[in-house]
């Protein structure tokens, strides 16, 4: 899959390939209302409340089963629904104006654009980009498309070619196409403002357009000639010939999961076409019905269950199609002519607005249809779980498989980590097995996504030799990523004799950590070396050494030794324990009332500055330096106070 491909799984798509494919039984519940000819209909799946534009007289609220009349707005002719933002835009045809509704305060307010140039008349079509929080209009009466800010409810308006009659908005590139009947051509709004609207040349007089923001394809049908034209996103042209579905096709649905477009032709006897968006090509014909009096008029798809719904607007009833073989399923009775359907994907429920166009005593209704029969998708992605659902590796990797219950191959599984609605990344192939490692992920819970295809993946780069593919349901595994058990090694410390090591014990140690130890020499001797771990002394320190040190190893990262080695200190002079190499280091160093005591062959070189008494004790009868008489040691001895005590020490 491309980059670009993956981008466009917007939300509601994400949702619908979450659920299993094609349902095949229905339950029907009919809502009586009491306002006038329910003419368009809306979902909000966030509350599951239904918004029903009544074309003469006011919208209808149905919380449940339980419809509410709202004396709002006249001539309702469409439904836009932001689940994003909890609002609900209703095109009033008569009034010339917008309702909004707020589905969590339950409060509403009027959108009237007024421009000086151009003041909007008659809506007729709405287009949400829940990505921008922008709402479009399509004005039948005024040739423009007032743009309304989600935030603010302020407007702006743009012209578009004549008689607007349908809408549709590419949440992922932002730009939206307006169908223009009078003009025969399809307005490019950029929905950032960075390029001025251009205009489209297509069949005559268009009145559907649809479109399949994960390949970045237009749809529009053309009434007057019967045909299906298919407009490339990226460059915004026109580049294959159009597509003959029968006569005076009205309006048209794109099933995004398994690319397909349904066309329904009101006046061919009561047609839908099906084409191949990959190929743009027919690839079959339902017949609705053989009599005239059907006549299909509008198409809902359900990429969640892969049903699509054709309202006949004469005959009372909804034909329902399985996506999967393009067949009829059970035909449903509903109210007096159904003009309209709503879907809400999360609960797999259907509500057709009867805009009961005969007779007042016939009664106005919504009839909820409820899908309840939901087979498992044909292509199955298994993700095995891990031993009590944790890991200790930041980067799992799944052994995921793919089965497939109708022969048609599995050839590629997409996966991706914690989202829906980010890259899909295909998993490695091997032997009919599919593996997938993650980037690093942070300690804690995470859910793995994936699904299966047969390989026939419509993306931008698609070469237009594949079909449509078939999709698998995407299934998910919650698993916990914990800490990793410490990996640990044992340093063991060593010491010869005439000293100590502390701890003398063995340390265990967690794996690219270090530990240190204190190593101290008995009297009388020196601290020689400290070698093993890589380690080294703490503080600068030129071995060997009277004094105790601390010694820090490297990174541990096997088991390793730590060994101390001590010698004799053989310095000649020393105050106590502590050994200095000539007596006027000594001196230099001594308290009061010490003993400096200095072993035969000290050396003794330069003045005594002695300003308190000591204690000069040793054997100096040997040798002196610099020079020496017998037992005269030569040189200066300066005596300012106390007293001086030698020891077979002649001073001259």
């Amino acid at each position: 899959m491309s980059n670009h491909s993956n981008k466009v799984f917007f939300f509601m798509l994400l949702l619908a390939l979450l659920f299993p494919m094609m349902a095949s039984a229905q339950t029907m519940t009919n809502i009586p209302i009491t306002e006038i000819s329910p003419w368009a209909v809306g979902v909000n799946p966030v509350t599951s409340k239904v918004y029903v534009a009544n074309h003469y007289r006011w919208v209808t609220v149905i919380n449940g089963t339980t419809p509410i009349p709202v004396q709002l707005g006249m001539g309702g002719r469409a439904v836009g629904v932001n689940p994003v933002t909890n609002k609900i835009y209703i095109a009033n045809q008569s009034s010339d104006n917008v309702t909004v509704i707020d589905d969590a305060s339950n409060t509403s307010t009027t959108v009237q654009d007024k421009d000086p140039t151009t003041p909007a008349k008659a809506p007729y079509a709405v287009a949400v980009n829940v990505v921008t929080n922008k709402v479009y209009i399509a004005n039948h009466g005024s040739n423009t498309v007032t743009v309304i800010d989600g935030a603010t409810n302020a407007t702006t308006s743009i012209p578009v070619g004549s008689a607007p009659w349908a809408i549709a908005v590419n949440p992922v590139t932002n730009k939206v196409y307006v169908a223009n009947n009078g003009s025969s051509n399809v307005t490019v709004i950029d929905g950032s403002g960075t390029n001025p609207p251009r205009n489209i040349t297509v069949g005559p007089n268009p009145q559907g357009v649809a479109l399949n923001p994960y390949t970045n394809k237009i749809y529009v049908t053309s009434f007057a000639n019967g045909t299906v034209t298919e407009i490339n996103g990226s460059t915004d042209a026109v580049e294959k010939p159009a597509i003959s579905v029968g006569a005076n096709p009205t309006a048209l649905a794109v099933n995004p999961v398994t690319n397909k477009i349904y066309v329904v032709t009101t006046y061919s006897y009561g047609t839908v076409s099906v084409m191949d968006g990959v190929k743009f090509t027919r690839t079959a014909t339902v017949n609705i019905s053989a009599v005239s009096t059907s006549v299909p008029i509008s198409v809902t798809v359900n990429p969640v269950t892969n049903i699509i719904y054709v309202t006949n607007n004469s005959s009372n009833t909804v034909d329902l199609i399985d996506g999967g073989s393009d067949t009829l399923l059970p035909r449903v009775t509903v109210g007096w002519n159904p003009a309209a359907v709503a879907l809400n994907m999360l609960t797999s429920e259907a509500f057709v607005a009867n805009s009961n166009l005969v007779s007042i005593a016939n009664g106005d209704s919504v009839t909820l249809i409820t899908e309840t029969t939901i087979p498992t998708s044909p292509l199955v992605t298994t993700i095995p779980p891990f031993l009590g659902n944790t890991t200790s590796s930041v980067t799992p990797t799944f052994a995921m498989s793919a089965t497939s219950t109708t022969g048609s191959p599995v050839r590629n599984v997409y996966y991706q980590v914690d989202s829906i609605q980010g890259v899909w990344q295909a998993a490695t192939s091997s032997g009919g097995s599919y593996s997938a490692t993650t980037a690093t992920l942070p300690l804690g819970t995470h859910t793995m996504y994936a699904y299966a295809t047969d390989g026939c993946d419509s993306t931008s780069i698609n070469t237009g030799s594949q079909s449509s593919p078939l999709i698998g349901a995407i299934v998910s595994y919650t698993f916990t990523v914990t800490v990793p058990t410490p990996v640990t090694y044992t340093v063991t410390p060593f010491n010869t004799a005439h000293g100590s090591i502390a701890p003398f014990t063995p340390q265990s140690v967690i794996y690219n950590q270090t530990t240190s130890f204190t190593v101290k020499p008995d009297n009388g001797y020196m601290v020689e070396s400290v070698t093993g771990c890589s380690g080294a002394i703490t503080t600068p320190v030129t071995l060997p050494v009277a004094s105790s040190v601390s010694y820090v190893t490297g990174f541990v990262t096997s088991n390793c030794d730590v060994t101390a080695t001590f010698s004799p200190n053989l310095l000649p002079v020393r105050i106590g324990a502590v050994y200095y190499s000539t007596i006027p280091d000594a001196f230099a160093k001594a308290l009061p009332g010490e003993t400096i005591q200095a072993t035969t062959g000290a050396p003794y070189s330069g003045a005594l500055n002695i300003g308190i008494a000591v204690t000069l004790q040793g054997g100096f009868d040997a040798i002196y330096s610099p020079t020496r008489t017998g037992n005269t040691a030569v040189g200066s001895l300066t005596i300012t106070t106390g007293s001086l005590i030698a020891d077979q020490v002649t001073i001259q």
